[in-house]
């Protein structure tokens, strides 16, 4: 008989395939702290400037790696 796994975090069922050993519901919330500690602005940056977050590469950059493509804009 296999060993009912539980959550370390909250106790609920885990299932057997269960990333980290952890509940989709915590490891989403552990996901969603991180992402708000990560993009919290600093005492010292003005608070105008956008939040950290993904810049696109420009088009000329990605041209050698998609040579049967034409990049015209992302």
């Amino acid at each position: 008989m296999s060993e009912l796994k539980t959550c370390p975090k909250c106790g609920s069922e885990l299932a057997a395939n269960a990333p980290s050993g952890i509940c989709p519901k915590c490891l989403m919330r552990a996901g969603l702290e991180l992402a708000e500690e990560y993009e919290q602005p600093t005492d010292d940056a003005p608070k105008t400037f956008p939040r950290k977050g993904f810049v696109p590469p420009d088009p000329d950059s990605l041209s050698p790696h998609f040579p049967h493509l034409e990049i015209i804009a992302l």
